[in-house]
């Protein structure tokens, strides 16, 4: 089996079901584990640059073998990846957009988290748009509101849909 991206993920569980989640910022210690996930040495290294708060996600996947834990991970947040373009698109055809994007197949072939972080981004801006709008953009320095609220300038409000 040849090494992806997502072998860190799973090595990093590991060490957490073994008791030792700050093993997985021990590079040589990860190693070791990620040679344990694939059976063979490879070449190079799967850094885990994860925070702390990801480590459960990866030890529940690391409680189940390493190619369906992939396979789950994969489709997981490439369905978490299609909702939230989907919202971006506003429309049924964001899906297909969505899915037709070229790096998907790339993101599939080398098990990366794009998809998640591509969701986590989007939930971001979501909420990053909406606590703007809540203080004023105007304390942004976006734009300015008149006495009624009403923004006004480089920045519009968000549109609650």
């Amino acid at each position: 089996m040849a090494p992806t991206d997502f072998v860190n993920v799973w090595a990093a569980g590991q060490l957490v079901l073994q008791g030792n989640p700050a093993a997985a910022y021990d590079w040589p210690t990860h190693k070791a584990m990620e040679l344990v996930a694939l059976g063979h040495p490879f070449e190079g290294y799967f850094g885990w640059h994860y925070p702390p708060t990801f480590l459960p996600v990866a030890a529940l996947l690391a409680k189940m073998s390493y190619v369906p834990a992939q396979i789950i991970f994969l489709v997981s947040t490439f369905c978490a990846y299609l909702f939230c373009l989907r919202g971006i698109l506003g429309e049924r055809t964001g899906f297909f957009i969505a899915a037709a994007f070229p790096a998907v197949l790339a993101n599939f072939i080398a098990g990366q988290v794009g998809f998640l972080s591509s969701a986590a981004d989007r939930v971001r801006s979501c909420a990053h748009a909406r606590r703007i709008g809540a203080i004023g953009l105007e304390r942004a320095g976006l734009g300015r509101a008149d006495r009624r609220g009403r923004h006004h300038g480089a920045v519009a409000q968000p549109r609650r849909r």
